[in-house]
């Protein structure tokens, strides 16, 4: 576990120095697997999403920009519901974080996930 935590924590230098194939192959399946772990490990990697997205969205703006949107954004979703409050609380930071270095596209997407957070009657939030 403390293990996947340095790994998440350093995420952005292994980011840096990976090609774009490497990052969609490799980090970005990586990624969904971490997202599955003990909610510590969930709360790292929420904190690395802003500065990842910005860093591809830099070096790679096009379809790699695209690849990671596509891995994050339901993370992103799934850690808004989780029933770790601390999750949660981390989750809505993120997205409100997220809003100031997405594309157009996904400002739309955060928007419409909060909108169902904030609509969803089963929300025990």
């Amino acid at each position: 576990m403390d293990e996947n935590i340095d790994f998440t924590q350093n995420m952005l230098n292994f980011a840096y120095n990976m090609e774009k194939q490497q990052i969609i192959s490799g980090l970005l399946p990586g990624i969904k697997m971490l997202a599955k772990g003990a909610p510590e490990l969930q709360k790292t990697l929420l904190d690395q999403f802003v500065p990842l997205i910005q860093l591809i969205l830099q070096q790679y703006p096009q379809d790699g920009y695209t690849k990671a949107a596509e891995t994050i954004m339901p993370i992103i979703e799934d850690c808004l519901y989780s029933s770790n409050s601390e999750v949660r609380d981390k989750a809505i930071s993120i997205v409100q974080d997220m809003r100031g270095v997405v594309e157009e596209k996904e400002k739309e997407s955060l928007l419409a996930i909060t909108l169902r957070m904030a609509h969803d009657e089963d929300n025990e939030y």
